[in-house]
């Protein structure tokens, strides 16, 4: 016979359920704020945005290791410091909440994503379908997938293929056999990214590189830039290849394909709008 929770133990576990709802409201408030700012929302749903994020900060530091917490105290030394020796420090402290809001946002958006995705019937199926491919063409699928999602998602094609993936090699029984599946799955989504970012207008290296050297353009880059992305899928290529028809273990084992490549206009759609 069990012996009841304690009460103590009981009331913690309401605190801490209580904890994570309050701070779950308050990263989704500071995201859709910070959302409404990057569309033109104006000076107020900035400040509220990078408020909301402090907050989340002020919340949520409590449980973070000792180093995450080192850089939150010498995020709060820098602030005293300009608020001490800077007369303009609250413009200074407002941009730098901007700027630094954007990223939690950014991420906290991407998880979303991966959430919505790994619970999506439709993901579930195109995965399947994708999964059960054979090797070269499931490589080149997801790949282009990886690549093409990346421009308009950016790393949240990693999150929402690779949740794909995951629930493509689900129904695998043979563990080893689900595992090296979903790892060439996974590094397939992620080198056809890779690719993306050597031509992208939309990556910081191209956009960084155009602005500080003199002269340059992405467009008189571009040409070389998507030479390099196809080498770099062509090598993609080879090390998914090679290795598995080099190996001296069984070949991976063919799966009955469902549907047909109809089942991927979802994500088609998806990407399209």
């Amino acid at each position: 016979m069990t012996a009841p929770p304690e009460a103590g133990a009981s009331s913690d576990v309401i605190g801490g359920d209580l904890y994570d709802g309050i701070t779950g409201i308050v990263l989704f408030a500071a995201v859709t704020l910070v959302v409404i700012a990057e569309w033109g929302g104006g000076r107020f749903f900035t400040i509220t945005g990078g408020a909301g994020i402090f907050l989340a900060l002020v919340l949520l530091t409590p449980r973070a290791g000792l180093s995450r917490k080192a850089f939150v105290a010498l995020g709060a030394a820098l602030a005293i410091t300009a608020a001490a020796t800077r007369s303009d420090w609250l413009d200074l402290i407002e941009r730098a909440m901007h700027g630094a809001s954007f990223v939690p946002a950014f991420f906290l958006a991407l998880a979303w994503l991966r959430n919505a995705a790994s619970t999506s019937g439709v993901i579930e199926r195109c995965g399947r379908f994708l999964a059960a491919q054979p090797p070269g063409r499931r490589f080149l699928a997801l790949a282009s997938g990886g690549h093409l999602f990346g421009i308009a998602l950016s790393y949240g094609s990693i999150a929402l293929l690779g949740s794909l993936a995951e629930q493509g090699v689900r129904s695998e029984t043979d563990e080893k056999a689900r595992a090296a599946r979903l790892k060439r799955m996974l590094l397939a989504i992620q080198r056809g990214f890779l690719a993306m970012t050597a031509w992208s207008p939309l990556t910081f290296s191209l956009a960084i590189t155009t602005s500080i050297i003199a002269g340059s353009s992405w467009t008189g880059a571009v040409g070389g830039c998507l030479v390099t992305a196809l080498v770099l899928i062509l090598l993609g290529w080879a090390f998914d290849a090679l290795p598995a028809r080099l190996s001296r273990g069984p070949a991976e084992r063919a799966v009955k394909v469902e549907g047909n490549w109809s089942t991927a206009l979802p994500l088609l759609w998806l990407l399209l709008t």
